[in-house]
């Protein structure tokens, strides 16, 4: 999964962002509480506009580190 996910990074910083959001999505199916690859994914929708789906991405990261206080204003600024 580590793998895909660096992929995934790798895409995103291309600008290939329906690939990025493709391997991060095969990451969350593989290890579903890898925080890294739900943040990431959230950072992704966030660049396509798709703000609601970005918003359970990052909810699902809060889940995981319930303390993170910067995912909590990437919640609080898509809202």
């Amino acid at each position: 999964s580590e793998i895909l996910f660096q992929l995934g990074r790798l895409y995103f910083n291309s600008n290939q962002i329906v690939e990025a959001i493709a391997q991060f999505k095969r990451v969350v199916i593989l290890a579903p509480n890898h925080s890294n690859a739900h943040y990431s994914l959230g950072v992704a929708y966030a660049a396509q506009g798709k703000k609601s789906l970005a918003i359970e991405e990052f909810e699902k990261v809060l889940e995981l580190n319930p303390d993170n206080q910067d995912v909590q204003k990437k919640i609080d600024q898509l809202r």
